[in-house]
């Protein structure tokens, strides 16, 4: 195991690299959706190994090193590092998964696969601590940690208890690394180290701590240098690598989510009111105010436009929608043709760069900033975050036939800024307890798996629903 220090030199063709990035790709993205899920511990472990398996990243074989593992990884790291250094959310995603993926690979190794990573990525002089000296500095080691509040904090025992714990872990010499001082600075600060002959004794847990500190740090390095190095071979590479790093973040890596709602995925205007109990809070309350304003923000408009693309809207009928709208307040069809259909053209791919846009993702809509006068954003993260302190969004879920007791738990649950756990918490609440297995990432994810198990693909239909839209009770 290594920090990526340097990217593999060996010659390799597209479709290889291809291969490597699309399943480095497919690794994170099982990772994000255990994170999503709500996953932690042994259950997000068992995810990972999982997934590195079946991507073929495995460092090893057994208890032997595979070599080809070993580049696919160092390969692929690097691939998706590239694909992710333009974009600031790309950014955060890959150093976010990635240092999951490196403290579950760092865990598993023994003590001395640990002293060996430290020495090979840095670490001055670090190595274990020897029983026999363990054992003639016990007592030291053991007060040492009877005023260490913060290991205190990690252990919920009585006193009696912590006092036996740590008098055990005293003298446990696995536990205990060498380092130099120099290394642990904040730790020697606070108290936390043993400290002789200019070496810290220092526990394994902090050990631990201190790595994934400087491996994220290192990661943030390693983008912000990524954006350089694209810019040096961006036009030589044109044709073969840079397509590929462009595109690969709007692969389709996993599961795929396929409304069968309407005929061939398409949904019409009428189909889309007639299923509006699907949407996600985000959407209830976007599509809502556009209905009741007549018009919305270019930030609501733009989040609202590609939403309704990602759920099976054409873009003849999305013109149609926000022209009828948009002419119901103060908006000319002159008006509208001028100033608004070019940004609707403009999302589905028409216009300007003619990209295909995807729809705007959980972590675009909680990352927003929205304004007095936006409606966008995510609401179990904005109506949490103010003096309300979850009264507006508990009503929004009582309004939608959820009980009392559960609207609490999704409440407190985004209080603690955990926002995509609660919007699958409001979809379980609303879908008989059953949740998204792989967490929710998007709200039209979570408006094509509200289809699927509603099962609604033969009840839609093609007129206009005579009953007033589930929207409307939001309010």
């Amino acid at each position: 195991m290594d920090a990526y220090p340097r990217a593999p030199k060996e010659e390799q063709s597209i479709e290889a690299l291809e291969s490597c990035a699309i399943d480095r790709l497919r690794l994170l993205r099982a990772i994000e959706d255990g994170m999503s899920a709500g996953k932690r511990g042994n259950e997000l472990e068992d995810v990972i190994a999982k997934a590195e398996e079946e991507c073929e990243l495995r460092r090893t074989e057994g208890l032997m090193f595979s070599e080809r593992g070993a580049t696919r990884d160092a390969t692929s790291h690097f691939l998706l590092r590239l694909a992710s250094c333009r974009n600031a959310e790309h950014r955060k995603w890959f150093a976010t998964t990635e240092l999951e993926l490196f403290k579950f690979r760092f865990k598993r190794l023994d003590e001395g696969a640990k002293v060996d990573f430290l020495a090979n990525n840095g670490f001055k002089a670090c190595a274990l601590v020897a029983q026999k000296e363990c054992d003639e500095r016990a007592n030291d080691l053991r007060d040492i940690l009877l005023g260490d509040y913060d290991f205190k904090k990690t252990l919920d025992v009585t006193h009696q208890e912590y006092v036996r714990l740590c008098t055990e872990k005293a003298r446990d010499a696995k536990g205990w690394f060498k380092v130099e001082f120099e290394e642990v600075a904040s730790l020697v600060k606070a108290r936390r180290t043993y400290m002789i002959g200019g070496d810290a004794w220092v526990r394994r847990e902090s050990i631990d701590a201190l790595v994934f500190s400087r491996y994220r740090t290192s990661l943030h390095e390693g983008l912000a240098q990524g954006i350089h190095i694209f810019k040096k071979f961006e036009e030589s590479e044109a044709n073969r690598l840079t397509p590929l790093l462009k595109s690969l973040h709007q692969r389709n890596s996993g599961k795929t989510y396929v409304f069968d709602g309407s005929e061939a995925g398409v949904l019409s205007i009428p189909a889309m009111e007639a299923t509006t109990d699907s949407f996600p809070l985000c959407m209830r309350q976007l599509y809502k105010a556009f209905k009741t304003k007549h018009h919305l923000t270019h930030s609501g408009r733009r989040a609202l436009q590609l939403y309704l693309k990602g759920i099976g809207m054409q873009l003849a009928d999305a013109l149609v929608l926000w022209k009828t709208e948009f002419m119901k307040g103060d908006c000319s069809a002159e008006k509208f043709e001028k100033d608004y259909a070019y940004g609707i053209r403009h999302s589905y791919g028409k216009e300007g760069k003619r990209v295909n846009y995807t729809p705007h993702s959980c972590g675009q809509c909680i990352a927003s900033d929205p304004g007095v006068k936006d409606d966008h954003g995510c609401p179990f993260k904005n109506l949490t975050s103010n003096k309300e302190q979850g009264s507006k969004l508990d009503e929004l879920l009582r309004s939608m036939n959820i009980s009392v007791g559960d609207s609490q738990k999704i409440v407190e649950k985004a209080k603690n800024q955990h926002y995509q756990i609660a919007c699958n918490m409001t979809f379980a609440a609303v879908h008989k307890d059953i949740e998204i297995d792989a967490g929710v990432h998007s709200p039209h994810q979570y408006y094509l798996e509200s289809r699927n198990r509603k099962n609604l693909s033969s009840q839609v239909k093609t007129e206009v629903p005579a009953t007033p839209s589930p929207i409307a009770a939001v309010q």
